[in-house]
This record gives C-alpha cells, sequence and structure tokens, in this order.
C-alpha cells in the first residue's frame, strides 16, 4: 500500500503541476490504471490522504491537489 500511496502522490504532482495545482480526479483514475491500480482501490487510498490531510479536493470532490 506505501508503494501505491507513492504513485498516487507522484501522479497528482504531475498532474497538477501542469493544471495550475489541482487536476482532476478522474484523470489521475484513468491514470493508475497503468499501473493496475483499480478504481476502488485507488479512491480507497486517495480518501485516505485527503483524511490524512496530505490531499485536498481545491474545486470538491472532482478536483485534487497536493498539501
Amino acid at each position: 500500500p506505501r508503494q501505491r500511496e507513492k504513485i498516487i502522490m507522484d501522479t497528482i504532482a504531475d498532474l497538477a503541476s501542469s493544471g495550475g495545482g489541482q487536476c482532476k480526479r478522474i484523470d489521475v483514475l484513468n491514470h493508475l490504471e497503468k499501473y493496475n491500480i483499480n478504481r476502488d482501490t485507488a479512491e480507497d487510498i486517495i480518501d485516505k490522504l485527503v483524511e490524512n490531510g496530505r490531499v485536498f479536493r481545491p474545486g470538491g470532490y472532482e478536483t485534487l491537489g497536493l498539501i
């Protein structure tokens, strides 16, 4: 799981860097399929990262950014 968290954090960072500090949740989920991380697993990990204060949702549920 720690490896998956890192992949998700890196993906959000990469996508947000070209999106003014935020990215679309669906883009993150689509990108993670390349790493064989399914949507349900990704959503669970993203929710945990949000709860832990490492990721936030700047434009509501459909956007993500790093703190």
